[in-house]
This record gives C-alpha cells, structure tokens and sequence, in this order.
C-alpha cells in the first residue's frame, strides 16, 4: 500500500479537482458540441448501434471522415455497455486520461522522488488544455495516453509493448505517423539493435498502410478528399502555424512558468558545471523527436491548439525533469504557482477555444437558445446554421431540442423557413448576407457567445419597396414626351 501512495493520492487529488470544476461547470453531463456533436460522437453511436468494428466501411464517412476508427469504438463499446449518454462519454474520456495521468507518472517516478513525480504530475494534469479535452468524445486524448504508454515501454526497454502502443496510435490519428519515426530515431541514438529501431519504424506503418488499403477496397479513397485539400505548402503559412504551436507549447496558460524555469536551470548548471548532465538522455532524446515531428506535421496540415496536446504532456514532463534536484523551496514554489496560473487559465472567458473550458459558455448559450425556441409553435420551419443544426441530428446530443421541422440554414434558403437561428461562434458570417424579410425577435447573449432568432415575414406582410421617381437636377436634364416635340 505505501508503495503505491504517491500514485493513489495524485489520482485522488485529480478526482477532488474535477469534482469541484464539475460542481462549477457540469463537465460529466455536457451536451456534445462542435467536432464531437457533428463526427464523434455519432460515430461512436453508429457502431454502439449497428455493431462494433473498426473497419473503414462500418459507418457512412460522412461519421468516419476518412480517419481510423479507434476512437469511435472505444467510445462506441462503452455506449453499448452502459447506454448512450453525456455520462457514459464523459466518463470514458476521463478513463482513458486517468491511465494516460498514470504513465506519465510511471516516467517521472523514473527521475526524482515518487511523492515529488506525483505532486508535479498533478500540476501537469490539472493545465486547462487537458482538463478541457479529457472529457471530450475527440482523439486527442486518446493519442496523448498512447504516446505516454509508448514513451514508458521505450525507457523500460519494452519493446513489444512499444509496438503496440505505436500500432494503437495510428489506429487514433493520423498525426501519430511522426511517433514511429520519432522513437526509431531516438532508439538509433541510443544505439540499439538496428532490427529493433526497424522493427519500431516499419510495424506501425505497415498497420496504418493495412487501414488504408482497406479503406480504398471499401470507400475508394486512401484519405479523405477533404483533409487532403487542408495540406498548405506555402512557406509563410507553414511558419505562421509553427508559431502558433510554439506558442501554446511553451507560452499559452501559464507555461512560460516552465520555460522560464526549464531555461535558468540549465544556465545555472552550465555556469556551475561547465557541462550538462548526460545522465537522462533517454527521455531527452524521445521527448526532442516527438517534439519536432510533431511541429513539422502540424505546420503543413490544418492546425487546430488541440492536435498538439500529445506532444504537450511529454514536453512538460521534460521540462520539469530539470527540476528534480533544485531546492525543496523551488519546487513547492513551482507547485503552487503552476496550480495557481492553471486554475487562472481554466476559462478564458473570452473567446471560443475547446483547450480550456470556454467552450462550456458555448454551449449554455445554445441550450438557452434552444429553451427559447420551444416556445414558437410546435409545426414552425426552423433553419439553424452551423453548429446548432448538428443538435438536431440525434436524440442524444444531450440538448433539450424542440419538436419543429429543421434543416440547414445556408444563407440563401431563408425564405424556405417560418424562423432563422444564428449561433455564434458557428457560421456566423451569414450575418451579413441576410435578407431584408427577416426580422429579429431575439438575440441572445451569454459571455462572448450569441443566439439570435430571426422570424421570416410572408411576402405579402413584407413592406412593397417604393421607388420614388426620377426628379431632375437641372432644366437641361428634362425630358420632352415624344409627342410633345416640335
């Protein structure tokens, strides 16, 4: 029992922190929003309800989107055990960071003090970009626990175990495919057993290859047209999105505390020493590679905060690593400041962003929405845009949808319904294309978020437009009836 202390008390400290973000937000029974009301988690759904699988062909792609389906089916099996709902979602995603939480705390218990690992992984835990996404029906979670289990069998020199967190990982995400490389590199730093570092390069891509002759057997594409058409080679577009990983790396939420901390250090040690320590560099090496192949993979596709969130939990790791022969002083004082600047940053209150709990002001304001559109009569035709259609598409989005006729509201079909619903953020730049026969009935406003109400006025309610007639601006500009001309 006392061995497994430190691991016991960083997961119960975890749960009381969630139980009380839960009392504020209600995260464990959020209605599904945005990717995951739209692909994830009807996809998960689809398999709970037509059976498991994770072949290509097992849902429309429409649900799949092209990626692997590891995702859906976890979520999908516990749906079929426990029922559909936000619960069983939200509780499955927190399953499966609590075991990604727990491999990080495995890596760190290798370099420092076991109560120490499990009072700096509680730090690393609690950052508003996990908190956020570990509840959500996506694949990042999923790939940052996979990536941890991965880095844990390579310093334990499991390989097996390797190959299969790597062959689990590009069953996620697509963006995994820099895992293999990035760990056959770090191997061959190591100067392992040349069958080895192949073996961890070729296995998982000889399961990701599979998936994709397979998928174009039973779809007739290798990857989604759509995600293709997301590439950008443009040499300025590859540095801006660069810079906007770099940023929520290292800086965004309170990070720079680590950076800032991970920098002195090792200056301190350089001036002290004249060198680095070379004891560690297993990890160093892992940790550098992810990180790379990870910024390089981002800079040419499209680039969302989330998709770094597996590259984020083993970089912090690193960084704190640096710290575990500092002062007793120095590291409590980090401790309670990273805790500090994470609960400070756990909603930004600003703007719309699902690496912290901003989105939960999203998603209230389209429940009140929805509260109010209960009201217009139950047989009205109500056009939403996009997200708030999505809610309407399965009975378990988890929003209190009233019964009307629905369909997508595009900008040009208004005059096809009796009502127009905006949602922002969502498309809201149809704002500005709207026709003058709509009139606003309501606009409601929660935080930064909106929902306005358009009511469609019949064509024969609707005002005739008057055009007054031409006056002349001058005795020259008159014109004479032809009959009246001499």
């Amino acid at each position: 029992m006392k061995k497994h202390l430190p691991l016991i008390s960083l997961f119960g400290a975890l749960a009381v922190f969630y139980f009380l973000v839960d009392i504020k937000y209600g995260l464990l029974k959020l209605p599904f929003f945005w990717d995951e009301l739209g692909v994830y988690s009807r996809a998960a759904m689809h398999l709970a309800v037509h059976g498991l699988s994770l072949l290509p062909d097992s849902m429309p792609d429409v649900l799949s989107r092209g990626h692997p389906l590891l995702t859906p089916f976890i979520f999908g099996t516990t749906f079929k055990l426990f029922g559909v709902s936000q619960l069983t979602a939200r509780l499955t995603g927190l399953l499966i960071y609590f075991i990604g939480v727990g491999f990080g705390f495995k890596i760190l218990a290798r370099y420092m003090n076991a109560m120490w690992a499990a009072a700096f992984l509680f730090c690393i835990a609690i950052q508003p970009a996990f908190i956020a996404q570990s509840v959500l029906v996506l694949p990042e979670t999923l790939l940052m626990t996979l990536t941890l289990a991965a880095i844990y069998a390579y310093l334990t020199q499991k390989h097996f175990g390797l190959w299969i967190a790597l062959s689990l990982a590009v069953l996620t995400k697509e963006s995994a495919l820099v895992l293999p490389i990035a760990f056959a590199l770090a191997q061959f730093q190591q100067k392992l057993s040349w069958k080895i570092y192949l073996s961890t390069l070729l296995l998982p891509f000889l399961v990701f290859l599979s998936f994709l002759v397979i998928q174009y057997n039973q779809n007739g594409y290798f990857l989604y047209p759509l995600h293709q058409g997301l590439m950008d080679f443009d040499i300025y577009t590859i540095l801006a999105k660069t810079l906007l990983a770099l940023w929520f790396l290292f800086i965004a939420q309170g990070r720079w505390l680590f950076l800032f901390l991970f920098i002195a250090v090792w200056v301190w040690k350089r001036f002290k020493k004249g060198k680095t320590e070379k004891k560690h560099t297993d990890l160093f090496y892992i940790i550098f590679w992810i990180t790379i192949g990870g910024l390089a993979f981002s800079s040419i596709n499209y680039y969302l905060d989330r998709y770094c969130i597996y590259i984020l939990f083993p970089l912090l790791i690193g960084l704190l690593v640096i710290l575990r022969n500092q002062a007793i002083w120095l590291k409590t004082s980090v401790l309670i400041l990273s805790i500090a600047l994470s609960v400070f940053h756990l909603n930004n209150n600003t703007e719309f962003k699902d690496t912290d709990l901003a989105y939960t002001t999203h998603i209230r304001c389209l429940e009140k929405g929805f509260d109010y559109l209960d009201s217009i009569p139950a047989n009205s035709k109500v056009g939403y845009n996009w997200p708030m259609v999505m809610a309407n598409w399965t009975s378990n989005s988890g929003y209190d949808v009233p019964d009307h006729q629905i369909d997508h509201f595009k900008g040009h079909n208004a005059d096809s319904f009796d009502f127009v619903v905006i949602s922002d953020p969502g498309q809201s730049q149809l704002k500005r294309y709207l026709p003058d026969y709509l009139e606003k009935i309501k606009a409601i406003r929660y935080g930064y978020a909106t929902v306005t109400i358009y009511k469609v006025i019949p064509p024969e309610e609707f005002p005739p437009i008057v055009i007054p007639p031409d006056e002349p601006t001058s005795a020259s500009d008159q014109s004479v009836p032809a009959e009246n001309q001499e």
